[in-house]
């Protein structure tokens, strides 16, 4: 292209010095593959820098929604460690709270028994009575409730069920009347509430009551009823009734068995007294409501 100019041009002075001129213009003048790189060059540059800007505010954002992420925080799982301990230490204290109004309720009746000196047994500050249970009516309705719940839970693994004979209801209300009196041995606290307060302070517990004891009642009342529809039992029984009596018997065994064991030398704590009395309650509920043959 050069040569080109050289051989266009005039060679007369003035015309040489215009020529030069020119040649030195297009020779200043960048080449348009080379200015076009540079271009591209600092456009890519320029748009590096606006995403690397952009993705920093973005992650300066999540900082800022979630300052410790859960997935990259070491400090997590301590503090789950010390909460399953908190927990446990809660539950150690509500059993102790409770094991100790047991005692107070059954010597004193709920009235009369102070939360002062049943936290002060349980070895706790009396402020986490009303932390745990929120009152002393919250602390003696939990007591009762999970009495209620363990024997209800006797009724339904043993009297769930639709007998077939003779020999499996025999079977069925031994096992549940032998774990009835047993229930009664290892908490006879419960049963001196029962008997002391339950009539006094029904307006407390009637909620509890009909969740868990009064169930444990229908239990059975639907087990010799379910008899009573296979002609096991004879018509004439009367289920409901039956088991009013059935239950009072083993209600007032547990309520009498102090002044038996004082006046007799004996109690159902001895398993052989309390075999023999379980067999006695059912031989004489039991056998005048079988079916006689005719």
């Amino acid at each position: 292209m050069m040569r080109a100019l050289n051989s266009y041009c005039p060679k007369n002075t003035q015309s040489n010095s215009q020529s030069s001129g020119i040649i030195q213009l297009i020779r200043k003048t960048p080449k348009p593959t080379k200015f076009f790189k540079q271009t591209f060059i600092n456009f890519k540059w320029s748009f590096d820098f606006f995403h690397s800007f952009v993705l920093s505010l973005s992650q300066t954002r999540n900082l800022l929604k979630d300052p410790m992420p859960s997935v990259t925080s070491p400090s997590r799982k301590p503090k789950r460690a010390a909460k399953t301990k908190v927990s446990a230490a809660a539950q150690e204290t509500r059993v102790a709270l409770m094991l100790a109004a047991q005692t107070h309720f059954s010597e004193a009746g709920f009235k009369a028994a102070s939360v002062h000196d049943i936290a002060r047994d349980a070895g706790v500050n009396v402020s986490l009575v009303s932390y745990h249970f929120g009152s002393k009516e919250g602390l003696f309705k939990a007591c009762l409730e999970r009495a209620g719940i363990d024997r209800l839970e006797i009724a339904q693994r043993i009297l769930d069920c639709e007998p077939t004979s003779i020999e499996e209801i025999k079977i069925r209300l031994e096992m549940f009347i032998d774990e009835m009196l047993l229930d009664g041995v290892k908490n006879p606290e419960i049963c001196a509430i029962l008997h002391r307060d339950l009539h006094s302070e029904f307006h407390l517990i009637e909620d509890i009551f009909k969740k868990t004891f009064l169930k444990t009642f229908q239990l059975l009342a639907a087990f010799l009823t379910e008899a009573k529809k296979k002609k096991i039992l004879d018509s004439w029984v009367d289920p409901q009734l039956s088991t009013i009596h059935m239950m009072g018997a083993v209600i007032h065994t547990l309520k009498a068995d102090p002044i038996r064991s004082k006046l007799f030398n004996e109690s159902i704590n001895n398993p052989s007294t309390r075999t023999y009395t379980r067999d006695y309650i059912i031989k004489t509920h039991l056998e005048g409501m079988l079916r006689k043959p005719k």
